[in-house]
């Protein structure tokens, strides 16, 4: 009863790797210089011809936050054809711009080079925030992806320490271990009796959002998603 929903946070079905974070994806932020608070709602919104050239993602075609993104929105949110049709979109009617480098993505939407940021890195977005960087976050109305992110947790069969291993596992998913760990990642603990204090109220689940959790099923669809992003990124260069 310690932890959300009432159950010990196993990310997959053999019970081998524990979730200890809650990390938002907050995956649409904006320069609160060139966007209004409230002036995007949806996702669909930055299909509008006024965001034509001013909105930078993280790439999908590869392992990151826009391949976790792309996924969501296919398995939990639309399906994959509408995905696949907002990907073409965005890159042929919005001229998009890709980015890889995690700090630079939210970095340059923090400077204004880019208006607006899609499918941010959480921990990076975090950083940030923290500093009071000139960054807005949608609260989309389709809801948001809850991941551990790095905040989770699986360990070897064979333990140099067995007994030591044990130990400092067990300090790490109490509450004083998490007390320690969530506010230092700027995440907010799995752990319902974890206090969120110095964690930036946009990382944190408002009332009444939908939330959508990262399962063994999600992750393990993410390279099919890479594949297929891929191929429409090649596609729309041509």
């Amino acid at each position: 009863k310690s932890w959300r929903g009432d159950k010990f946070p196993f990310m997959d079905a053999d019970q081998q790797t524990v979730a200890m974070l809650a990390s938002i994806n907050r995956d649409i932020i904006y320069n609160t210089s060139m966007i209004k608070m409230g002036e995007i709602t949806t996702f669909k919104d930055l299909l509008k011809p006024q965001y034509k050239g001013k909105i930078v993602m993280n790439d999908p075609s590869v392992t990151g936050s826009g391949n976790a993104f792309m996924n969501h929105m296919a398995l939990n949110i639309w399906n994959l054809p509408e995905v696949e049709d907002y990907l073409r979109q965005l890159l042929t009617k919005q001229d998009l711009v890709m980015e890889r480098d995690n700090r630079m993505q939210v970095e340059n939407v923090a400077r204004g080079k880019y208006a607006i940021g899609l499918a941010n890195n959480p921990e990076v977005l975090a950083n940030f925030l923290n500093v009071g960087s000139p960054l807005g976050v949608v609260y989309t109305k389709e809801g948001i992806f809850v991941g551990p992110a790095a905040g989770s947790i699986a360990a070897p069969a064979n333990f140099a320490h067995p007994n030591a291993a044990k130990v400092f596992i067990n300090w790490l998913l109490s509450k004083e271990g998490q007390a320690v760990f969530s506010p230092s990642f700027g995440t907010p603990s799995l752990r319902v009796d974890v206090p969120t204090t110095g964690i930036a109220p946009a990382l944190l689940v408002q009332p009444g959002e939908k939330i959508y959790f990262s399962n063994e099923a999600e992750i393990n669809n993410r390279p099919k998603m890479r594949a297929i992003c891929k191929e429409i990124m090649e596609g729309a260069r041509k």
